[in-house]
């Protein structure tokens, strides 16, 4: 598995965890991380925190924990679903021109696909989707919109 792959694969793990965990330390998440086979240092995670907009926020029950970033926004029926898909499923955003590559676990491709066709209307710029097994061709209306368009994508799977 190249680093890129390793990096996106240990992300999507790390999202999961924080969503069905409390972890209040780096520590706490590197053991978890072990656990699944991520040999990792705390550098790493750390940068990962980073990547994924996590901050420590205080609980319910008054201790802090990791959480990541959340959308302000209200999201709609079809976006929540998408949203969930992409968390459960995108392994990697990528864009190039008026391309967006969207990379997942094998099998998974349609899934996601079928959630972003029926949420398109109400993403601008986005033409249509081709799904393989693994892997998902985002066409955006603009030249040069493929950027764009997967900043949002990534900004959504966050939500």
């Amino acid at each position: 598995m190249s680093l890129r792959n390793r990096t996106a694969a240990r992300r999507l793990v790390i999202r999961r965890l924080l969503v069905a965990q409390t972890l209040e330390s780096q520590q706490e998440l590197l053991v978890a991380l072990e656990r699944r086979g991520h040999q990792v240092t705390q550098t790493t995670v750390s940068r990962d925190l980073a990547a994924l907009r996590a901050s420590k926020a205080r609980g319910a029950d008054g201790t802090f924990r990791y959480r990541l970033a959340s959308s302000p926004v209200e999201l709609s029926p079809q976006h929540r679903e998408l949203t969930a898909r992409m968390q459960q499923f995108v392994l990697e955003i990528t864009s190039s021109g008026n391309l967006v590559v969207i990379k997942t676990p094998p099998g998974a491709a349609h899934s996601v696909a079928v959630a972003l066709d029926q949420t398109a209307a109400d993403l601008p710029g986005i033409l249509g989707t081709i799904a393989g097994d693994d892997t998902i061709f985002v066409a955006t209306r603009a030249r040069n919109g493929g950027a764009a368009t997967a900043r949002e994508l990534e900004r959504l799977m966050q939500a």
